[in-house]
This record gives C-alpha cells, sequence and structure tokens, in this order.
C-alpha cells in the first residue's frame, strides 16, 4: 500500500512580537519628541491682546496681588502649574 498524502503546512511568515513591539516605541518616542519640540517653540507665545506669561517669584508677588484686587470686578483664575 502506498502512503497517504498529507498536505504540506502552510507556512506564515509572522513578524515577531519584537519587531511590532519596537515600531510602536519608535512611533511614540517620535510623537512624544514632535509634541515637546511644538511646545518649547510655542510657550512663550500668547494670543494678542493676552499679557505675556511671566514666572512668579518673590520679587513680583505683589504685582500679582495688586492686579488681583484690582480686577475683582471680573473673573479671576490663578493656575499655578508645576513640572512635577
Amino acid at each position: 500500500m502506498a502512503p497517504a498524502l498529507r498536505p504540506r503546512p502552510r507556512v506564515i511568515l509572522k513578524t515577531s512580537s519584537l519587531k511590532r513591539n519596537f515600531k510602536f516605541i519608535l512611533a511614540g518616542a517620535v510623537l512624544a519628541l514632535v509634541a515637546i519640540l511644538w511646545t518649547l517653540s510655542h510657550s512663550s507665545q500668547t494670543p494678542p491682546g493676552q499679557p505675556q506669561l511671566v514666572t512668579l517669584s518673590a520679587q513680583n508677588l505683589s504685582t500679582l496681588f495688586q492686579q488681583f484686587d484690582a480686577a475683582s470686578d471680573r473673573t479671576r483664575v490663578v493656575a499655578l502649574l508645576s513640572p512635577t
């Protein structure tokens, strides 16, 4: 009796998970770099008619209090942002 012919198994080429993950990590790093560069290049610009951004210090804190108190008839918001 002749041996039964079995179909040859199909070979499926898969991209290894390391290569696939590397592509996602690389894409994320590129996007993060673009976001950082865009933020750094646009961080000191304010819209027309709006006062420029100010870094608070002990020397100019009294100016903040004066401007805050002078605008008592309007809505006032003080946002303190920290990099940590």
